[in-house]
């Protein structure tokens, strides 16, 4: 026998009646969507289990964050492209006044900064195909650039 809202089969229960008569929620619930009233105002349901999807299991989330962390990455390095594809000397400059930054500081190690100190060297053709071959180590490179400060630079100066 239903004791929220006194066999009332309405779809919505007071807060109240709903804390007090849970197991009943739950049975009327099962058979179908149940408000919750609070001052007035619907504020939640209960709902079947069938009348919603199940949340992804961690393996799909795991899966959907990798897609997504990919798709940045692969953001991240058409816009290092474009960019290297326009670099102007005072961006080459600037560019290297970080990477002499990352050595003066010891943030990379020594084959990283050679490396980038040579992919600058390169003229702005060559540093574009260079940075879109898209091997392991060029994938590397991008991970930690030089060139983002400046976009960002540029992208808040454009703002």
């Amino acid at each position: 026998m239903d004791k929220i809202d006194q066999m009332d089969d309405s779809r919505t229960v007071s807060a109240t009646a709903a804390k007090q008569h849970f197991g009943e929620l739950l049975a009327r619930a099962a058979r179908g969507p149940v408000g919750i009233v609070r001052h007035g105002r619907v504020v939640a349901y209960v709902v079947p289990p069938e009348s919603v999807a199940p949340p992804p299991s961690g393996v799909q989330a795991m899966l959907r964050a990798r897609a997504l962390q990919a798709e940045k990455h692969e953001a991240r390095r058409r816009e290092q492209l474009v960019f290297a594809k326009n670099l102007a000397p005072r961006d080459r400059s600037a560019a290297l006044t970080v990477v002499a930054g990352w050595e003066t500081q010891q943030l990379c190690s020594p084959v990283y900064i050679k490396a980038w100190r040579a992919l600058l060297a390169l003229p702005r053709t060559a540093l574009r195909a260079k940075l879109a071959q898209g091997d392991d180590l060029t994938r590397v490179l991008l991970a930690n650039s030089p060139l983002t400060p400046l976009i960002a630079r540029r992208r808040r100066d454009a703002a």
